[in-house]
């Protein structure tokens, strides 16, 4: 929190640099990177593009993107929350309802499936929530307005399909 902070109010007298720009943006990028993930893991991790992303974007050792087909696998387990269906009227006493968060659900989705099959066997009903932008690469740079709008459009969103009582975390 204070380096977001930090960060904010000392790059509204000084120039950021493009790499944190470019940063900002990874994570509305990654549902794109995960359709061809090995053909993304080979443009990244070659000599050429290491040293590229290590120069543009001060990145030394760039994550693999998982290869495990996510959305496969959330429809074989029928968690995957529906359009338009509402956890809101679902007997909220077992029910765990999950956020992807972009990092787990990229670069390490075996933790995230893992996560979802042990809740299940421990007596919970599970929905993941459909991916969407939490913001995390904007508060890690300080791009607070940025931050707060992605906050106010997920508050809504989350207050339309879940109800104060329901147990909600980011996996």
């Amino acid at each position: 929190e204070s380096k977001s902070r930090f960060l904010h109010g000392y790059y509204q007298f000084h120039k950021r640099p493009l790499r944190d720009y470019l940063f900002l943006f990874v994570e509305s990028l990654l549902p794109l990177m995960s359709i061809f993930p090995r053909l993304m893991n080979f443009l990244t991790h070659t000599t050429l593009s290491r040293l590229f992303i290590k120069w543009v974007l001060g990145l030394v050792d760039m994550p693999t993107v998982s290869t495990l087909w996510v959305r496969y696998q959330l429809r074989k387990r029928r968690v995957l929350l529906r359009k338009g269906e509402q956890l809101k009227q679902m007997d909220t006493h077992k029910l765990v309802i999950l956020i992807q968060d972009p990092w787990t659900r990229f670069y390490d989705a075996q933790v995230f499936i893992d996560t979802i099959d042990l809740l299940r066997k421990m007596g919970y009903m599970v929905k993941v929530l459909p991916y969407f932008n939490t913001g995390k690469s904007a508060h890690v740079k300080g791009f607070l307005k940025s931050f707060e709008k992605t906050v106010h459009r997920n508050i809504t969103y989350l207050n339309q399909v879940a109800s104060k009582d329901m147990v909600v975390l980011g996996i």
